[in-house]
């Protein structure tokens, strides 16, 4: 009703029906909705976890939201408009602190190695993503990219100014491709970092 014409894709379709993922490479508005992200907490009865909601045209994400509802943080964006994060405008800091998540083994293990990370695994993507608006994390690096837990948080981090792409070539998101390498870091430099972490 909001969007006449548009289309749903949701985790659980999907894993019913893996053809409802053909909706994102038409010409039609998608939306993108993941109830619940996080699920390993939420069945546990733990924090964090999310709901997230994207829409998106032909790979591209044109808005998302990220919501946490135990504690009601919010993370909103719109393409060129900016990030909101609680209702306020956000930016990332290039001296956000060497903190974040990593989702791919071999760049986890050379991080601990490094000795300069701190890695925090909270089993929940948008968690990471509402952790950059936070401050809290300087990066996030995930080896999949299934549409749901990151069309809204891509968008959101480009939009908080953050560096975002696949690596090691540097690709833009694109909700059609869900295999990563993908990258968000709070500055240029700090993407350039985290892509030896991965080669």
């Amino acid at each position: 009703a909001a969007l006449p014409g548009s289309k749903v894709v949701g985790e659980e379709a999907v894993s019913k029906d893996k053809t409802v993922l053909d909706a994102l490479a038409g010409d039609d508005p998608v939306w993108i909705v993941d109830p619940v992200d996080g699920t390993f907490n939420f069945a546990k009865g733990q924090a964090p976890f999310c709901t997230i909601v994207a829409l998106t045209k032909k790979g591209v994400p044109l808005a998302g939201w990220i919501h946490a509802p135990l504690n009601g943080d919010t993370l909103t964006a719109r393409l060129g408009q900016g990030a909101a994060f609680n209702g306020k405008p956000v930016r990332v800091s290039p001296d956000a602190p060497m903190a974040g998540a990593i989702y791919a083994k071999t760049a986890r293990a050379k991080a601990r190695e490094d000795g300069r990370y701190t890695l925090i695994d909270e089993r929940c993507g948008g968690a990471a993503y509402l952790d950059l608006a936070r401050g809290r994390f300087g990066y996030a690096c995930f080896s999949r990219t299934l549409p749901w837990d990151h069309a809204a948080g891509a968008l959101a981090s480009a939009e908080m100014g953050c560096a975002v792409g696949f690596a090691p070539e540097r690709a833009p998101y694109d909700t059609r491709r869900h295999v990563g390498p993908f990258l968000v870091a709070a500055s240029e430099a700090r993407f350039t970092e985290m892509t030896k972490l991965l080669a």
